[in-house]
Order: structure tokens, then sequence, then C-alpha cells
């Protein structure tokens, strides 16, 4: 008898855990991605996260960004600046004085962003923003001035990487077969009971 309620609370405890599993490993609200900018001046590629839902731009808002950057000036991405006005355009302006018209919106198709374009920091206390002007895209940055308006035209990549969703319910199954493991060593040295 007590081996087959250790074996219902077994299956009772794997059902829960594969559960838990596929609701957090299902829930993620955010998209990871890479993006790559080859231009005449500028380099940059990283990592980013958009949200999975559309906003009222009918775009992804992006929520963070990171990578490196080289070219005139050059150094890691500082991060995203934020959106006062998320999805809409807000105004940034520099200690330079040059200022940008930004939303952090992405877009799912051609061009991924739109004229307000991407803003963020990187290197010691530059500025970039990643806009398109119909097919053609440019990477605007504070210095040196001769690439801030329009910017360095180049190429934008962005490729979607649905990662974490897959950590989750990985972590999760490796989690179950561990305990599972764990359990059944446990129960193979249990002496018996004397009758």
């Amino acid at each position: 008898m007590k081996t087959k309620v250790s074996g219902v609370r077994t299956a009772i405890s794997i059902f829960g855990a594969l559960a838990l599993g596929l609701i957090v490993g299902g829930s993620a609200n955010a998209a990871t991605f890479t993006w790559t900018w080859t231009g005449t001046n500028f380099n940059a590629s990283g990592f980013g996260t958009a949200a999975d839902t559309l906003d009222s731009l009918g775009g992804h808002d992006i929520l963070s960004i990171s990578g490196n950057v080289t070219g005139p000036v050059s150094g890691p991405i500082t991060g995203l600046i934020p959106n006062p006005n998320q999805p809409n355009q807000a105004l940034f302006t520099a200690p330079s004085g040059n200022s940008w018209f930004y939303d952090n919106v992405g877009y799912s198709s051609s061009p991924v962003v739109d004229t307000n374009g991407v803003l963020f920091g990187f290197g010691a206390g530059d500025f970039a923003n990643i806009y398109s002007v119909g097919t053609a895209y440019f990477f605007s940055v504070d210095a040196p001035p001769s690439l801030y308006n329009p910017g360095d035209p180049g190429q934008l990549v962005i490729t979607q990487t649905p990662i974490p969703g897959a950590v989750w319910l990985f972590g999760s199954a490796l989690a179950c077969f561990g305990w599972l493991t764990r359990r059944t060593k446990r129960s193979a040295h249990v002496s018996p009971l004397p009758a």
C-alpha cells in the first residue's frame, strides 16, 4: 500500500512540475532579438528585447538593447534611452545640443524601424539613433557632427531569437528529473520495517 501512495504522489509531483514549467515557459511577455548594423563609418551589433504584443502603432515596443559600436567613436552600448511617450514619439536633446525624435518601436516587416527610430547611449556619453527614411536606414550619432544628420547610411538586420521560453521549460524539466533521481535514490536506501 505504501508503494502505491508514493507512486501517486510522485505522479502528481511530476505533473505539477511539468505544468509549472509550461505555464512559466509559455508566459514570456518579451521576445529577444539579435541585431547588426553595417554602415559606411559605423558597425554595431548586439541583443535586445521587445514586447510580444503589438502597440497602438502596429509595432513592438523595444524594451532593452545591448551590444557594441565601432567607428569614429566606439564603445559598449550603455542602454536604451527611455521613451516617456511610448509608443508615440519623444524628443531627446543631448548635452551637445543635438536632438532626435525617437519612439523605440520595431516592426516585423521592412522597414523594421520607422522615421523616429531607436535611440540609445554608447561609449563615453555618446548617443545614436537608428532610423529609416523609406527603405534607407541611417545611424545618426552625436559625434562626429558630420554623421549627425542624416547619419551614416547602412543596413540593419534584426533576427528574433525565441530562447527564453525554451530555457524556462528546459530548466523545469531538468529540475523535475533531478528531483525524481534524488527521490528514487533515497527510497532505494530505506531499510525494510520489521514485521
